[in-house]
């Protein structure tokens, strides 16, 4: 285990004292609103800014780094998931996924599927010649063929 140099050892002193302060403030604050006591404007930034993190946090834990755990998230294999990427599931530049985005992603695909196809000039012109007449849409066909020239 590599030691830490002093400058090293010094911001992690400088990050706790930082900690400990900022625990003593919300304690004080946590007291009023527990005592029903106003709070100051700059409190009530504190709080601001300390949900804001949690946010920030919330959301960078819906980002991860590898395929194995896109997998782990969304319940699917690890080979699955390598066939989505070929499909073209989001990624980010930096290579993380996006877990929101991936899912945004799949409901997406599968409403697509849910879409009726649109049907092709072959299958259009079957539907318009009779039933009864079997190779009467060929002579269709051609027809319709001989339009296009």
């Amino acid at each position: 285990m590599a030691r830490k140099t002093k400058k090293q050892a010094d911001i992690e002193r400088a990050i706790e004292q930082i900690d400990q302060r900022l625990d003593s403030v919300l304690k004080k604050i946590m007291a009023k609103i527990d005592n029903n006591e106003s709070i100051t404007l700059s409190e009530i930034q504190i709080l601001r800014e300390i949900k804001m993190e949690l946010k920030k946090d919330e959301a960078e834990s819906r980002v991860v780094s590898t395929q194995k755990e896109v997998a782990k998230h969304i319940g699917k294999s690890l080979r699955t998931i390598s066939s989505y990427k070929n499909q073209g599931m989001p990624v980010n530049d930096n290579g993380t996924y996006d877990l929101d985005a991936i899912l945004n992603w799949l409901k997406d695909r599968k409403e697509a599927k849910r879409q009726p196809k649109k049907k092709g000039i072959i299958t259009r012109i079957k539907e318009r010649v009779l039933p009864g007449n079997k190779g009467g849409y060929r002579f269709a066909l051609l027809k319709y063929h001989v339009r296009l020239k």
